[in-house]
């Protein structure tokens, strides 16, 4: 009997598995052949409908096409014409397709009513819209939770609907993810001069003056008296010439005409080199750090960085209330964000307080905003997606399914859809567009065209003389001064003799030139020792011309010297006689 009553149970139990899975077939199928209505809104770059076959759509159009009507039906069929576009509006019919699951669309004048609809209505099945998924919408006591979040109670008679109505959300997969951004100012870009004169450059500027002048002090303290010829022995004139030195050893020019000779002065000259990079590198480094503080000093990153005058514009009482509330500036609301752009136009608002990603589409509308105005991210992360009724799981999974099927298979094509209707987020810095400095940019025009032809005319004339006379058409020739005739030999006299064919031309001989300085070298008209060069009016030569000069005082001194000694001997003897 036992064996009996368990192959009983055991077929009972099977009959009643087969059946039941039947049923939950059928019912899925009865589920797949209804028609789901979803609740929608018309939003910038979400919902919208072209006015016309070829034109752009816009929420606008489809705003004017409702004409103020609640509930206006779209049935989507494939045969017929689907006028809806936008990101949402593209992406429901292949979603609610990949899962076989028909619909049509419901429209509503604002995103509270949608959502509530959705939630509170048989008006609809669930609500496609960038709802942001909140503690308050998730709520469904109809009492003030311990943790603050408010009560969810239905609105009272002749009591207007509002954001705090729209409640107890069943909220699916997010389909984005993004931040309570800014539309803020641009900071203007300072004058480098402003850098310049401000506090910390000023201080560093004094700085730099008085070390200079301090190492100056030092070497011609040091020099003054073994080496007058560079650095007088006269406090004016040998400070002048000592600061000179200092100033041309800091910025590493060094044009070699004045240097220290003595031990003691050449230490002061050491030191001073390396100090001097060391101070040299603090200016140039405080002008850069003040030249990008001055241009980041207004810049605004987040809405912390308002001043508490600061006026804010967001859009309907639910970012007002759940957000902008919470800091420290003056919030205020209009119904749609068109009017909170148009106070941002008049100057009657600092900012557009708003989900980032509507911001990032809004800003295309107005052109003109990219020069001054940009788009920040904000620190609070929202997640939009769409809302579901209590006690519908079946939809609510299926939809789930379908949308995360669709973001692992076809991530391109998703992101392909967010990428045409919100373009701005790779245009976010259009008004930053470079522009050429004409001040600057018309002279280095002139003079690129320019020179190139005054080389060619140049070596057209050189290479004229030189057939004229087969010399070279400068030749340069030398001639020191005798310093025993009694004159200083402090200049070197350079001259350019012309070639015969240019005598009654009345052409100016130019100074010489490259041209004539490879000619020099070619015909050894300069003095070489190994593979270096010594030019005439080079820095070398200018201080071999000075020591020699020094040793011709020296020996200048020596026989007046011996000149004295001789003449006193003379008169000693004269008088012995």
């Amino acid at each position: 009997m036992a064996e009996k009553r368990a192959t009983r149970d055991y077929y009972v139990g099977l009959a009643f598995c087969f059946f039941a899975a039947l049923g939950a077939e059928g019912a899925q199928l009865g589920q797949e052949a209804k028609v789901y209505v979803v609740c929608a809104t018309p939003g910038e770059g979400f919902w919208s409908m072209a006015k016309q076959k070829d034109s752009k759509p816009s929420k606008t159009h489809l705003e004017n096409y409702m004409g103020g009507r609640e509930g206006l039906e779209w049935e989507y069929d494939e045969s017929k014409n689907w006028n809806l576009t936008g990101y949402y509006g593209t992406l429901l019919p292949v979603l609610m397709k990949s899962v076989n699951l028909k619909f049509k669309v419901k429209m509503y004048t604002s995103y509270t009513k949608a959502l509530y609809n959705a939630v509170h209505s048989d008006n609809c099945h669930m609500a496609f819209a960038p709802f942001t998924h909140t503690p308050a919408r998730l709520n469904c006591l109809n009492r003030t939770s311990p943790e603050g979040v408010p009560a969810c109670l239905p609105p009272a008679p002749e009591e207007p609907l509002d954001s705090k109505h729209a409640c107890c959300v069943d909220f699916g997969s997010p389909v984005d993810t993004t931040t309570v951004g800014m539309i803020v100012r641009k900071p203007k870009k300072k004058n480098p001069m402003s850098a310049l004169f401000s506090i910390k450059m000023l201080n560093v500027l004094c700085y730099l003056i008085v070390a200079t002048v301090t190492a100056a002090h030092f070497v011609w303290w040091a020099e003054r008296h073994d080496n007058p010829e560079q650095f007088p022995a006269g406090y004016l004139d040998g400070i002048d010439d000592a600061i000179w030195w200092a100033t041309t050893t800091i910025t590493t020019v060094g044009y070699g005409d004045k240097f220290p000779i003595t031990n003691t002065g050449r230490m002061f000259g050491l030191i001073w080199m390396i100090l001097g990079l060391l101070v040299y590198a603090l200016f140039a480094g405080t002008f850069n750090s003040e030249m990008a503080a001055a241009n980041s000093r207004d810049a605004i990153t987040t809405i912390l960085d308002l001043p508490t005058t600061a006026k804010v514009c967001t859009v309907g009482g639910f970012y007002k209330d759940h957000f902008l509330s919470k800091y420290d500036v003056i919030g205020y609301t209009h119904e749609t964000i068109d009017e909170c752009m148009k106070d941002i136009i008049d100057g009657k608002s600092d900012g557009l307080f708003y989900d980032e990603l509507i911001l990032l589409r809004k800003i295309q509308d107005y052109p003109d905003l990219h020069k001054s105005w940009k788009v920040i991210s904000g620190d609070i992360q929202i997640a939009l997606g769409a809302g579901f009724p209590h006690g519908s799981e079946y939809l609510r999974r299926t939809f789930n399914r379908a949308l995360l099927q669709f973001e692992s298979k076809s991530r391109q094509l998703l992101l392909s859809y967010r990428e045409k209707y919100f373009p701005a987020e790779q245009n976010e810095n259009l008004g930053d567009t470079p522009t050429v400095n004409l001040l600057f940019f018309v002279p280095t025009v002139i003079f690129m065209s320019f020179y190139p032809i005054a080389v060619l005319i140049d070596y057209y004339y050189a290479t004229k003389e030189k057939e004229g006379d087969g010399s070279p058409s400068k030749e340069l020739e030398m001639h020191v001064v005798n310093p025993l005739s009694g004159m200083l030999s402090d200049d070197i006299e350079l001259e350019s003799n012309r070639s015969k064919g240019d005598a009654g031309m009345g052409r100016t001989v130019r100074s010489k030139t490259f041209e004539v300085r490879e000619n020099e070298i070619s015909n050894k008209l300069h003095s070489s020792h190994g593979k270096r060069m010594l030019f005439a009016d080079g820095p070398e030569f200018t201080g071999l011309a000075n020591e020699v000069h020094s040793v011709y005082a020296m020996i200048l001194r020596q026989n007046q010297a011996v000149a004295n000694l001789v003449r006193s001997l003379k008169e000693t003897k004269a008088l012995e006689k």
